[in-house]
């Protein structure tokens, strides 16, 4: 992994936020020791990597193994439970 994105990793986990511009200067300053960067792109990493580690965060789907598979028996329950409710369907004795 190079150096300047090992420097980045690091200060994110720290702080886990967009550094301030004044930061930005620091960490721009400190990674063209290692290679020509802007603070531009110093800028956009954090953005960028901040966006990725919340959506990594956020699960938008249960995991396999966490979902349920209904039998074909539980969804006519299931469904007859919710005409019932509604009104649509009187429970069977």
């Amino acid at each position: 992994m190079p150096l300047q994105l090992q420097i980045l990793e690091r200060i994110f986990d720290e702080g886990n936020d967009t550094p301030s511009k004044q930061k930005i200067k620091e960490i721009t300053i400190q990674l063209g020791q290692h290679d020509q960067i802007s603070e531009t792109h110093v800028y956009n990493w954090f953005q960028n990597i901040r966006g990725y580690s919340k959506k990594q965060l956020t699960p938008t789907s249960k995991p396999e193994a966490e979902t349920k598979v209904e039998s074909p028996r539980e969804k006519n329950i299931r469904v007859e439970s919710v005409q019932v409710a509604q009104g649509h369907v009187h429970p069977q004795s």
